[in-house]
C-alpha cells in the first residue's frame, strides 16, 4: 500500500500542528487502511464517490484525535485507487476539524476525480 497527501492536505496538518498527537493518529489510521482500505462499513466511514470502472473510490472517514478535548473529531476525505497488477494507492485529500468546518469541499474532491496529479 503507498500513501500519498495532497498540497492542500499536509497544509491543513501545519494549521492543525497544535494537536500533537495528530500525525500518530494519522499514522494509525494509515494502519487501518492498509488492512482495510475501504472500511468497515461502519457508519464512520462514508462512500463520497466510486468511479466507472470501479477502480478508485473516494471516502470520508472520521478520525479521533488523542489531543483534542470535547466531542469534535476530524474528518479525512481520501481516495482508495486499485489496480490489476500495480500496488493499491491511497491520496489523502483533504482533512479539517468538523469544530472548523460543516462538509468536505465538494469542488476539492471533484477537481481530484477529475485530474488527480493536479493536486500533487
Amino acid at each position: 500500500m503507498e500513501f500519498r497527501r495532497t498540497r492542500r492536505f499536509t497544509k491543513a496538518l501545519k494549521v492543525y500542528r497544535k494537536y500533537r498527537s495528530l500525525p500518530d493518529d494519522i499514522r494509525k489510521l494509515e494502519a487501518v487502511l492498509s488492512a482495510i482500505p475501504e472500511g468497515k462499513g461502519s457508519k464512520h466511514w462514508n462512500c463520497l464517490h466510486t468511479s466507472e470502472d470501479g477502480n478508485m473510490r473516494v471516502f470520508k472517514v472520521r478520525l479521533s484525535c488523542a489531543s483534542m478535548k470535547g466531542e469534535s473529531r476530524f474528518r479525512v476525505i481520501y481516495a482508495h485507487v486499485s489496480g490489476s497488477g500495480t500496488v493499491d494507492l491511497i491520496d489523502f485529500i483533504e482533512i479539517y476539524s468538523k469544530g472548523d468546518k460543516a462538509n468536505e469541499d465538494k469542488g476539492l474532491i471533484g477537481e481530484y476525480i477529475d485530474d488527480p496529479e493536479s493536486l500533487f
